[in-house]
C-alpha cells in the first residue's frame, strides 16, 4: 500500500480478539436479490479493496480526517 513507519494497535475487543460483544465477525453478504433485477457489481471484493485504499492513500490528509 505503500505505507511506511505505521504501528498497528488495537483497542478493546472481547475474548483475545477485536469488536465488541454482538459484534459480527465473520459474514457473508448475499446479493441474489439484486441480481434478479438486473444488478450485476462492478467489482469483486478484491478489486474493491484495491481500488478503495488506492484512492485512500492518494487523499489529502485533511480529507480522511472529516
Amino acid at each position: 500500500m505503500g505505507i511506511k513507519n505505521v504501528k498497528f494497535k488495537f483497542t478493546g475487543g472481547v475474548d483475545g480478539g477485536r469488536g465488541w460483544k454482538g459484534d459480527v465477525k465473520n459474514m457473508l453478504l448475499d446479493i441474489s436479490k439484486l441480481k434478479t433485477h438486473e444488478w450485476k457489481p462492478k467489482y469483486n471484493s478484491q478489486q474493491a479493496i484495491t481500488k478503495t485504499v488506492k484512492h485512500l492513500t492518494n487523499q489529502p490528509l485533511a480529507s480522511k480526517m472529516d
